[in-house]
């Protein structure tokens, strides 16, 4: 599994967000791409995107 993780902070406007995307394996030889982001220490929003082979999951990361 591939993860990257950010995060932002800027006190003077009280911004305090994360990014993160994880590539994982499912369970049928196919691949996913999550996507989540939000103000940290909260739920985030949650996206997924499913793609056929790990090669073009990594494309669409960049």
């Amino acid at each position: 599994m591939n993860h990257v993780y950010l995060e932002r902070h800027d006190d003077k406007d009280n911004m305090h967000r994360f990014y993160q995307m994880f590539v994982t394996p499912g369970l049928f030889d196919e691949w996913s791409l999550i996507k989540e982001w939000g103000r940290v220490g909260s739920l985030g929003t949650i996206r997924k995107e499913w793609f056929n082979t790990q090669v073009r999951s990594h494309r669409r990361r960049e």
